[in-house]
């Protein structure tokens, strides 16, 4: 009954359709219950394969007696066309949920070599072996055997578990997710012989005379270097620079304020480094005392050399931080490369705020793709807050490049832009990571318009405005770029940055306008419950108008992945607009529009 069974459909022509939706039907006394819910393409054959999963009929269904099967109709709906299958097709039977009987917790297993026996009922009504996933803490336990009444499966090896000695069993079959309890865990007995009172006496020996003459080398150090409280200091004198000159610079004379716009021109290049070397000064890392161990080694995985870093002028600055324009000698290479460096100012920040900054950068460490830009290093001056180190790119962000009236667009240029951050963002999808902040503010242009995907912290210092404080006065949420799930609970996923980036192509065809100008950050939720949203631009043709509608779907499963979204602008750019070298201003948006639209 609760559904969550993939069903292939198999046709021809099935691309074309941008909103594939199942819809099952059945009568319940007089009543006829209708259930949607929408398929996807098939990543491998698209044109003639989909995937839908049956819905969750429970919440519909009269009290039973006892439970028993349930014959459905089935249909396709395709882009509001009812499709109907084949005869022998047209019909779908639900059974009873499968339920698990809670097991003795008390009993002991060992780690491993024993089988875990479940028991239930209507187990295998529908679902094979396949179709289960059983986890004992974070690993999977084979399944070996599954009836209608038991579940078997051959717990992992002991070192997956470690020293643990309870681990949570759950189990996943379609919808439904079943938590068994805490199974106690035994450690395998092992033969110890017993070591000889003479080699524990010698080592113990050995010890205490080692801590005895490390102890001397210490003490005569010190009395060498004469004052033991004198801490190093650098002896690159570059870098004898006070956290007040690094974090904070005086921007209160005109000559100083940055303008935004030229500002953000100066934040990146193109991602061709490699991976970088851990070289670092102990005392360094040691004196950050992050809170979070795993935060503390990836930040030491990053660490790049001081010496090869150097910080020239400030092109940014916020109320909470600071960008300089630098080089990094990058090593194998013989020029260096210019990095654009952020920084946090100290005043303004604690240690919970410098965690956040390093993990802001950190998580941009592993990321390998054309457009999704990633960390170059972080580094940890011995005075001032942290330095994360990003690419340099030269045309600044997408939103600032875009409200410059100096730039000629083409059309095959903005719909390009939304390609490039569609294909980034498949690939962040692909991670499973949810960027949470997706906009053209933090997408950055390189010199040869590439674009990339990013998440600079310092565009809420320089677009202070599109983001909306909370109760919390540190929450500051881009409110006008987020789906309403998560406006209304805070809900990320996703599906929620496929709403923002629909609002992305919005502000792209509106070269930056910003989003809903005539309503309140207040009031939006409601806004946009009432089924309202953002309006259809002036020149934006209905194609690409209902690419965007459809990523502001109420229900997120309604709304295109990235990958369809980045076949269908795909499908879009086609050579009927002039290439970008020709002179085609944007002034002929709707022509070339209507051009390429054509071939879609």
């Amino acid at each position: 009954y609760s559904g969550g069974t993939e069903l292939n459909v198999t046709g021809v022509n099935l691309h074309s359709v941008a909103q594939p939706m199942m819809n099952i039907s059945f009568l319940q006394g007089n009543e006829v219950i209708s259930f949607r819910k929408a398929c996807i393409h098939s990543e491998s054959s698209r044109s003639t394969q989909m995937i839908c999963q049956s819905p969750k009929i429970t919440g519909r269904l009269l009290p039973l007696s006892a439970p028993q099967p349930i014959t459905v109709q089935l249909s396709l709906v395709l882009d509001g066309v009812v499709d109907e299958p084949s005869p022998d097709l047209r019909h779908f039977t639900y059974y009873p949920d499968p339920e698990f009987f809670s097991f003795d917790l008390s009993k002991r297993y060992p780690k491993s070599g024993r089988t875990l026996m479940l028991k239930g009922d209507h187990l295998d009504s529908v679902h094979g072996i396949k179709d289960f996933t059983v986890l004992v803490g974070q690993h999977s336990c084979r399944i070996t055997l599954l009836n209608s009444q038991e579940l078997h499966c051959r717990l992992p090896d002991d070192q997956k578990f470690g020293n643990f000695t309870d681990a949570v069993v759950m189990v996943k079959v379609g919808n439904l997710h079943f938590t068994m309890g805490e199974l106690k865990l035994q450690f395998a007995h092992r033969s110890v012989k017993k070591v000889p009172d003479a080699i524990i006496i010698f080592v113990c020996a050995a010890i205490g005379l080692s801590i005895l003459v490390l102890v001397a080398l210490l003490v005569a150090w010190k009395r060498r270097r004469g004052n033991p409280i004198i801490r190093r200091t650098n002896r690159d004198s570059r870098w004898n620079v006070p956290d007040e000159q690094i974090a904070m610079v005086d921007m209160s004379s005109p000559e100083s304020q940055p303008d935004p716009i030229s500002v953000a021109r100066q934040m990146s290049i193109d991602n061709n480094y490699q991976a970088l070397p851990s070289v670092y000064e102990n005392d360094t890392l040691d004196r950050l005392r992050v809170d979070d161990p795993d935060l503390a080694v990836s930040v030491e995985e990053a660490l790049i050399p001081r010496q090869k870093l150097h910080l020239h002028n400030i092109i940014g600055k916020g109320f909470f931080g600071s960008v300089f324009y630098g080089t990094y000698q990058h090593p194998g290479e013989k020029e260096p490369v210019r990095v654009a460096v952020k920084t946090l100012n100290r005043s303004n920040c604690d240690m919970s705020d410098i965690e956040n900054f390093l993990r802001e950068g950190i998580m941009m460490k592993d990321f390998n793709h054309k457009h999704v830009l990633h960390l170059v290093g972080v580094s940890l001056p011995t005075t001032g807050a942290p330095l994360v180190i990003l690419p340099y790119m030269k045309l600044g962000d997408l939103h600032s490049f875009i409200r410059n009236p100096q730039q000629l667009l083409t059309v095959q240029d903005i719909l390009g832009f939304a390609l490039q951050v569609g294909e980034g963002m498949a690939y962040l999808s692909s991670l499973k990571f949810v960027h949470r902040d997706l906009a053209a503010r933090n997408c950055m242009v390189s010199e040869d318009l590439v674009v990339k995907v990013a998440d600079f912290g310092l565009s809420r210092d320089l677009y202070e405005k599109d983001y909306y404080t909370c109760g919390d006065k540190k929450a500051r949420l881009p409110v006008k770029w987020m789906a309403l799930e998560s406006l209304l609970d805070a809900t990320y996923t996703t599906k929620s940055d496929v709403w923002s980036f629909g609002v992305l192509m919005w502000e792209l065809a509106m070269r930056g306008v910003k989003p809903y100008p005539d309503v309140d950050n207040f009031d939006l939720a409601m806004y946009l419950q009432r089924g309202r949203r953002l309006k259809q631009p002036k020149y934006c043709p209905d194609h690409i108008y209902t690419i965007m509608q459809q990523c502001w779907q109420e229900d997120p499963d309604l709304r295109p992945t990235f990958d369809d979204l980045v076949f269908r602008l795909s499908e879009s750019l086609t050579p009927a607009c002039p290439p970008p070298e020709a002179e085609h201003p944007v002034q002929d948006f709707e022509e070339c529009y209507t051009d390429v639209l054509t071939r879609a």
